[in-house]
């Protein structure tokens, strides 16, 4: 058994703790995190560095057990969980994207994170658990990930803020059920995530600020765990990806106005002149120069024709203005066998819907 490793502190009426060094000692950082009845193991495991790939390999998982929750399973054959539920889906993503954005952009180590439900209490939210336990691992790893993350959940009920309501309160009573995270010391506002009834902006923002106010805790719970558990700060090593001023210079000489001058024309077809220039390009410098470096170059400089159209112009790409929508067109389509068929097009986004009714035939033998 290696060295336990426990931090707690009060929060919302509940104990919070984080601790290692008891369950799963083979992953490089492994965080079991209580908080009420609710209990929780994250594990963060990366590979070596890969020079391969271009893009943040990272896996999340959200496992719920049966036994989480007292269930068992009445199945005769299967006994055991099957794809993950839609909350377990929804979980994975609220993690996802909190954790994302705060790897740098060419990390080229395979990461997962697995978040496994042992003990879930109605009255303390896994999903905010899970969040916190995750942060927790993720500063207490090598990885160079920017943090500590503050995840709070905050409900409102009878016209006053609450910090981690239950479950019954957030899904009968409350009026708002919203999950705000908060990075660094600083609390930069980093992700949101609401589900609300038709209630005042400035409720919602109120709701935000009083996430913030309350985050603190939290933060320092995490710093005084992963400062324990890393003490050096080790970081690991991975290949950075380093500009190539030369290609850079190449391509914003040949391509960067030629670009710019594509996406401002906003009645031309961008998306295929665009392609085209990225093939010439190819074609010219792809056995002198990495594929990959050349088009992502090429994207930069259309990222940046499109803010400049937007923010100077106040147009989008589709020559919208900012508070101009879509045209929504509906129509009824008949066709031989379907009972009602509907058609929605929304601009370059299409919808068919179709009701068939089943022919019931009694066959006699």
């Amino acid at each position: 058994m290696s060295n336990i490793i426990n931090k707690q502190i009060e929060f919302a009426g509940k104990t919070l703790s984080l601790e290692t060094g008891e369950l799963a000692l083979r992953a490089p950082v492994s965080v079991k995190a209580t908080y009420g009845e609710t209990v929780l193991l994250v594990t963060v495991t990366h590979s070596k560095p890969k020079d391969e790939i271009d893009y943040l390999d990272l896996r999340i998982e959200y496992r719920e057990k049966y036994y989480a929750s007292g269930t068992i399973n009445s199945s005769r054959f299967v006994k055991r969980e099957g794809r993950p539920t839609d909350d377990a889906t929804i979980s994975r993503r609220v993690i996802d994207h909190a954790f994302r954005p705060l790897f740098p952009k060419d990390f080229n180590l395979s990461v997962q994170i697995v978040v496994t439900v042992l003990s879930l209490d109605d009255h303390a939210d896994a999903e905010f658990l899970a969040l916190v336990a995750t942060s927790a691992a993720l500063h207490a790893s090598k990885l160079p990930v920017v943090g500590p993350v503050g995840s709070v959940r905050v409900g409102f009920i009878q016209g006053k803020h609450i910090l981690c309501p239950s479950r019954h309160e957030l899904h009968e009573v409350s009026d708002i059920e919203m999950m705000v995270s908060f990075v660094s010391d600083e609390k930069r506002f980093l992700a949101v995530e609401a589900g609300m009834n038709v209630i005042p902006e400035e409720t919602v923002l109120e709701s935000i600020n009083f996430a913030r106010d309350n985050v603190d805790p939290l933060i320092g719970l995490i710093k005084d765990f992963a400062s324990e558990v890393n003490s050096t700060n080790e970081v690991v090593e991975y290949s950075k990806k380093a500009d190539n001023p030369e290609l850079i210079q190449l391509l914003t000489s040949e391509y960067k106005e030629n670009i710019k001058n594509i996406v401002f024309d906003t009645s031309s077809d961008s998306h295929e002149l665009i392609g085209n220039i990225k093939e010439d390009a190819l074609s010219k410098y792809s056995e002198e120069y990495n594929k990959n470096d050349i088009l992502n170059i090429l994207s930069g400089f259309e990222k940046k024709a499109i803010r400049q159209l937007v923010l100077e112009n106040n147009i989008r790409i589709d020559n919208r203005t900012l508070d101009q929508i879509r045209d929504l067109i509906g129509a009824d389509i008949n066709t031989a066998y379907a009972t009602q068929t509907k058609f929605l097009n929304y601009q370059f986004k299409n919808m068919l819907s179709d009701i068939r009714e089943a022919e019931k035939k009694l066959e006699v033998a």
